[in-house]
């Protein structure tokens, strides 16, 4: 905002030197004739520009003034809003008689707080219109400016051409009756220097005025949500205090019929209070047998307690060893299921003449083959060549006392022996 004020200035202060005629010349008789029409045109701006001035001020006033009807107003409503508060927060009684005469006040103040609520409402939406009219004010002011703006470029470019003409003036004007003219208009274009001076500074302050009163209504607006927000507080405490007014009257009416019996029992609970008043010196007695056996209860209770938190760590103990069982009855289980399949491979296998050693099972065939056909034969069996691992696989393999193949081969390197795992021959 404030950069676009100071183009503004900018532009009123490059285009304040309208017609320059100082130390002119003789003019010819065309020459001067333009010239007049041109400051005719100035006039014609000068007119516009002023006139647009007094437009976005009058607007500026009208919404100052609706800024301020709308804060008394707010200033109102906020009074008796706090006023109502006040009457809710001082209406606890402490008997029947004055909640019931409280109620009826309440039912006054309920009519009174719907007229004001209709009122607030016709006002909600009476300041709605108005802020409507304030935004389309607003957007012809917005119009107002931008034609300001551009009425400011035609003055600079008419000051230009101005300028120019003034130049050529100065080597054309020799007549003395001419001099006297663009002295006047040099008083003229002085005048008019004053008045867009005048102009821009009212400007200024209608822009700053213009921002016053956007703050102030946005605070407004604020306002009137808290007290909108504040009304409908009140409605719902309204609609509850109808509800307990309600619930009173039901309650005085129930309490008139409680009253007429009392009156009747009254009577009657006389003869017992005389009859419960000789009961009493023997309840008297009897409440002191009954402390005495109270304390040997207590006592009692004490050494019941005592024994109830053993049989309670007990039972804890119990409970951490059964689960501690349940959990090594799912692993043994696990293990039995385990051991079950290996026993199930292992007879499969001893079935098929397999031989069973460390871990791992042996088959001799008894067919002559080749190395790789061997290979192949173990491949189809789901199986390999022999590794031999350690000594006592060593000395089971020479068990069979045949000549047979082993998982061993220099094909890589001629003499270099290595297992069909990749590792080599230890000596």
């Amino acid at each position: 905002m404030e950069k676009e004020q100071e183009h503004e200035m900018s532009l009123f202060g490059k285009g304040k030197y309208v017609v320059s005629c100082e130390n002119s010349q003789h003019p010819y008789q065309d020459i001067k004739q333009t010239g007049a029409a041109q400051g005719v045109n100035v006039y014609k701006l000068i007119a516009i520009t002023v006139g647009l001035v007094c437009v976005i001020q009058a607007a500026l006033n009208i919404s100052l003034g609706f800024a301020l009807y709308v804060k008394v107003n707010n200033k109102t409503l906020t009074q008796e809003l706090n006023e109502l508060l006040d009457s809710f927060g001082a209406g606890s009684a402490c008997g029947l008689k004055s909640s019931l005469e409280e109620g009826r006040n309440w039912n006054i103040t309920i009519h009174e707080l719907k007229a004001k609520n209709q009122n607030l409402t016709e006002e909600r939406d009476e300041l709605k219109m108005k802020l409507m009219v304030l935004k389309s004010e607003h957007s012809a002011m917005t119009a107002a400016n931008e034609e300001l703006k551009r009425l400011n470029l035609e003055m600079k470019d008419t000051n230009n051409n101005l300028t120019q003409e003034k130049n050529d003036l100065k080597t054309q004007f020799k007549d003395l009756d001419v001099e006297a003219k663009c002295n006047i208009l040099t008083v003229e274009k002085n005048e008019l220097q004053r008045k867009l001076i005048d102009s821009a500074s009212l400007h200024n302050s209608l822009t700053v005025k213009r921002d016053e009163l956007k703050r102030t209504i946005a605070g407004l607006e604020m306002k009137s949500k808290v007290l909108m927000e504040e009304r409908d507080t009140l409605e719902r405490k309204l609609n509850t205090s109808v509800l307990q007014e309600t619930s009173l009257t039901k309650a005085k009416d129930e309490l008139k019929k409680t009253i007429t019996v009392m009156e009747a029992r009254s009577n009657i609970l006389t003869a017992e209070r005389d009859q419960m008043k000789e009961s009493l010196k023997t309840c008297i007695s009897q409440k002191t047998a009954l402390i005495t056996e109270r304390d040997s209860l207590k006592r009692t209770n004490s050494a019941t307690e005592e024994k109830s938190k053993s049989l309670t760590s007990e039972n804890d103990n119990l409970t951490r060893r059964l689960n501690s069982c349940s959990s090594q009855r799912t692993s043994l289980g696990r293990e039995k299921d385990e051991l079950q399949t290996k026993l199930d491979v292992f007879d499969r296998y001893l079935k098929r003449n397999w031989i069973y050693f460390s871990g791992s099972f042996y088959y001799i065939s008894t067919t002559e083959k080749s190395w790789q056909d061997s290979r192949i034969d173990c491949w189809g069996r789901g199986a390999d060549l022999i590794i031999i691992g350690s000594k006592e696989e060593n000395e089971f393999a020479r068990k069979f006392q045949k000549r047979v193949w082993i998982g061993l081969h220099d094909r890589q390197s001629e003499g270099h022996w290595i297992w069909l795992d990749g590792s080599a021959l230890r000596k």
